[in-house]
């Protein structure tokens, strides 16, 4: 059993969960703020800009390159807009006048049972107990032995308080979370092709 001790320093980052289905995004100067969210299939996202920014979405490698070449996905003109029906997986977006100075975002958007769809990735995710007091074990079941994912932690704010790179997903794996508040938490699980999430009580 690995056994990976997350210790409670809270990473506070530009980051939010939404919350009854629909969740804002504004711009502080030339950043998105938070310019890292989670929703749901069918949540709305509510982009409110200076009249100098939009919001175009571009694949991750142009993301990555802070450029600008818009995908056939979602394109809000300057001022902003609402952003609705996206599909589940990670949309990128940038700002297309400020995308060489690094404004830009990306919206992770959950299927309709909080679990990515399983073909080709990691298998069953289970988690026990739950709700738990600090410590508790997460299982993965039908998983390559070799396959090496990203475990992490948001709390219910959508801010991220633990991050395990080298997390593999072949068997039980103790975790503790005994130094965080009490609440609700989503452990997401990124094998590199989908994004899995589970919520997590604390209590």
């Amino acid at each position: 059993m690995k056994k990976f001790l997350l210790f409670g320093a809270f990473a506070l980052l530009f980051s939010g969960f939404a919350l009854g289905g629909s969740i804002t995004i504004i711009n502080s100067g030339f950043t998105f703020s938070p310019d890292n969210v989670i929703i749901n299939v069918g949540d709305t996202v509510n982009f409110q800009l200076a009249g100098i920014h939009n919001a175009v979405e571009v694949s991750e490698t142009t993301w990555n390159a802070d450029e600008n070449t818009p995908l056939p996905g979602f394109s809000l003109p300057f001022g902003g807009g609402q952003v609705t029906e996206l599909t589940a997986g990670v949309h990128f977006y940038v700002c297309t006048p400020h995308a060489s100075g690094g404004m830009k975002g990306k919206i992770t958007v959950n299927g309709p049972s909080g679990i990515g769809d399983n073909e080709a990735g990691i298998g069953k995710i289970n988690i026990f107990p739950n709700p738990t007091r600090g410590k508790f074990t997460l299982q993965i079941n039908g998983s390559g032995s070799d396959q090496q994912t990203r475990l992490e932690i948001f709390n219910i704010l959508g801010e991220k308080i633990a991050d395990v790179p080298g997390f593999v997903s072949q068997a039980s794996n103790e975790i503790d979370l005994s130094s965080v508040p009490d609440g609700i938490y989503f452990i997401r699980i990124n094998d590199r092709k989908k994004i899995y999430t589970e919520e997590l009580i604390k209590q």
